[in-house]
């Protein structure tokens, strides 16, 4: 398996919650999403950091995450049961997409790995969560002030990716199959 992805560093955010001083630490990975019949990566691509969810069957994104890669949410994916905050639940769209795992080596800065989903991304609702009005919203992605997309285990594990975790040094690095 080829190295693809060297020692990157968690993503780290010191969170500020009235008395309370928090450490938030997420594996962050550089991802685009295109249209699945898309066969060669964007040129000029709009690159989402993805949050690792270990415990995710799907990757999760919001409608104009979507937008601003050129992709018309629909439910071309189906739709899935989604379990909101507060235990109810409510029927969400499946969009079909492809996402684009990027490298930060040199050798693959210009050939990410394509990551084929079953069934595509849940389009979360954007009217089901509060937008940034606080200090304390630390998920924040730098698009349309909502919470980073996510990227579920599922997803990893069917690419054929490895992924090693170094808690000590607060790195992580990506394998692809051969």
């Amino acid at each position: 398996m080829p190295l693809f992805i060297k020692k990157a560093r968690f993503s780290e955010e010191i969170i500020k919650d009235s008395d309370d001083i928090l450490r938030r630490i997420d594996i962050r990975l550089p991802i685009a999403i295109t249209k699945p019949s898309v066969s060669v990566p964007p040129r000029s691509p709009v690159i989402f950091e993805f949050v690792l969810d270990t415990g995710a069957d799907y990757a999760n994104v919001f409608p104009s995450q979507l937008l601003h890669s050129s992709i018309i949410p629909d439910a071309s994916g189906g739709m899935v049961p989604l379990l909101l905050y507060d235990c109810s639940m409510i029927f969400v769209n499946m969009c079909d997409v492809t996402l684009w795992l990027y490298s930060n080596l040199k050798e693959f800065r210009n050939k990410p790995f394509r990551i084929d989903l079953n069934g595509g991304v849940v389009i979360l609702p954007e009217n089901q969560i509060q937008k940034k009005n606080s200090e304390n919203d630390h998920n924040n992605s730098t698009r349309d002030n909502l919470p980073n997309p996510l990227l579920g285990m599922n997803a990893l594990i069917d690419a054929g990716l490895k992924i090693e975790l170094n808690a000590q040094s607060h790195r992580y690095s990506v394998w692809t199959p051969d």
